[in-house]
């Protein structure tokens, strides 16, 4: 899995396909304009505890205002449990507004 970094990867996202690869994007909304199929998107807290898990239709937005990362994944790609605690790598700034 990639981790965005900057503006420009942030904005781009898996666009116009996934090719395979997961994206962490240190964000609490994504949007699907410009791609070409569904993603899998999976919203994180602070502590890395899924929030929400769902998908994301070409041209539609995902938001989660409690969210402190979201993890787009290619279709097909199984998603974890809402609940679930993942490890984040601390390769990212803090969550954004804490």
């Amino acid at each position: 899995m990639l981790a965005a970094r900057g503006l420009g990867q942030r904005w781009r996202g898996l666009r116009p396909r996934s090719l395979g690869r997961g994206l962490l994007l240190r964000t609490r909304s994504v949007h699907g304009f410009g791609m070409r199929e569904p993603l899998g998107v999976v919203s994180l807290g602070p502590e890395g505890r899924v929030r929400r898990v769902g998908a994301l239709a070409p041209g539609r937005l995902f938001r989660d205002r409690g969210a402190c990362w979201v993890i787009e994944l290619p279709p097909g790609r199984p998603l974890p449990p809402e609940g679930m605690v993942l490890r984040v790598v601390p390769i990212l700034a803090p969550c954004p507004g804490r």
